[in-house]
């Protein structure tokens, strides 16, 4: 299964990359822009998002990626969760994953955000 990771922290991409390799094939991008590109490239089933993101942010992607493929898991995963919450779940988000994480816990919450979802044709 392919994970699509759209932040605008090279660090924080790469680190994730190498955190979530096992479990899935990892594509990252920069920004909103970028991320849509590549969700329409790749369809991948699970999308982390950023809220804040130059060129488009994390609302607007998320908005593009759910009319695309409304199945689509897509997780928030912002330091700005409480004051834009309402608006970015309405987006189309499945769920929203606080920054900052211990990392040892971010495939259990991918897990427990996208398990309610039927992956196992993917």
């Amino acid at each position: 299964m392919s994970i699509l990771i759209c932040d605008d922290n090279e660090d924080l991409r790469e680190i994730l990359s190498v955190i979530l390799k096992d479990k899935y094939k990892v594509i990252t991008a920069k920004d909103g822009l970028e991320g849509v590109t590549k969700f329409i490239q790749h369809r991948p089933k699970v999308v982390l998002m950023d809220l804040k993101m130059p060129e488009m942010d994390g609302i607007e992607a998320t908005k593009r990626i759910s009319e695309m493929e409304p199945d689509t898991c897509i997780i928030g995963f912002t330091a700005y969760a409480t004051t834009k919450a309402k608006e970015f779940l309405n987006a189309g988000l499945k769920g929203i994953i606080e920054k900052p994480i211990k990392m040892s816990k971010l495939v259990e919450q991918i897990n427990l955000i996208c398990n309610v979802q039927n992956f196992t044709n993917h």
